[in-house]
């Protein structure tokens, strides 16, 4: 699998809630935000999630 390295800001609860999560699951904090975002896309491959402003993928992709 090719990866990129990208840098995120988050606020510090979400950070925080994924720390707690990673720990609970014995994952780096890097595999549980993959593992989160592979399930997020992963029930509505052609949508992002509500939260994001539920803008088609692919359109989002060429905003980036």
């Amino acid at each position: 699998m090719e990866t990129v390295t990208t840098t995120l800001r988050l606020p510090t609860s979400l950070k925080a809630a994924i720390d707690r999560s990673a720990a609970a699951n014995r994952r780096s904090v890097n595999s549980e935000i993959v593992v989160m975002l592979e399930a997020a896309t992963a029930a509505e491959p052609n949508q992002l999630p509500a939260s994001a402003g539920g803008v088609p993928a692919a359109e989002h992709r060429l905003r980036a």
